[in-house]
């Protein structure tokens, strides 16, 4: 059996002797978009998303990524024990979450270059190859996949995933954003807060769930921010 290809050549680690010096902590904004979702979303993901966006301006106020989250998401309910060292579990591996766009060329969690273009996210889990167990806090991110090589509603199974992942990242590693947890209360969403000890801009959402009252799924993007172990 072909070994799951890890997502990390090295142990991640989720604290920061020193942020690289592109993703310096800075005063980035967070503000609406009245612009319907890309055209060149495909048609099924195109009628999940909601009808407007969410823009983050950069610390000069330019354009930085663009977002579009989907209307509602389908609850999960896995069979058995929750998997070890995942946070969010009561969605499918390889749900679509949305849509970015970014402006300008920016950098993943590996701190490889992610072009400037419009991608889909969709939520991933880190494999548990032997090299990095116990190293990390959390196995969750989001994958960025073409938009143009993306038209699946449904979950999308991890080697699918991570084949149109390497696409983006033109390496043997999908293009990741950090995916963490958010507890605090907020009187609206999304929020966009700081991490400063990390170097961190975190873009706090949710999601409601599809056929439950109140529920949401929430999580916080790592819009900004790199592991120190790369």
């Amino acid at each position: 059996m072909k070994r799951p290809m890890a997502w990390f050549s090295v142990p991640l680690a989720l604290w920061f002797l020193a942020a690289p010096s592109h993703l310096a902590a800075a005063e980035y904004t967070l503000e609406a978009l009245k612009e319907s979702p890309p055209k060149e979303v495909a048609g099924d993901l195109q009628k999940a998303l909601a009808g407007e966006g969410f823009r983050i301006l950069d610390k000069k106020g330019k354009p930085f990524v663009d977002f579009w989250l989907r209307q509602e998401i389908p609850l999960f309910k896995p069979a058995g024990e929750k998997p070890q060292n995942i946070t969010f579990t009561d969605i499918a591996e390889g749900s679509f979450l949305g849509v970015i766009r970014y402006h300008k060329k920016h950098y993943d969690f590996k701190d490889k270059a992610i072009p400037p273009g419009l991608y889909t996210l969709r939520n991933g889990i880190q494999p548990m190859d032997g090299d990095h167990v116990g190293v990390a806090p959390s196995r969750d991110f989001a994958l960025l996949c073409p938009v143009s090589a993306d038209a699946q509603l449904d979950p999308m199974s991890t080697k699918k995933l991570v084949e149109l992942s390497v696409q983006v990242s033109g390496t043997k590693h999908p293009s990741i954003v950090f995916l963490t947890p958010m507890e605090e209360e907020r009187a609206s969403f999304p929020t966009l807060t700081a991490d400063e000890e990390k170097g961190w801009q975190i873009c706090d959402v949710r999601i409601p769930f599809a056929g439950e009252k109140d529920k949401y799924f929430r999580f916080g993007l790592v819009v900004v921010g790199v592991s120190s172990e790369t």
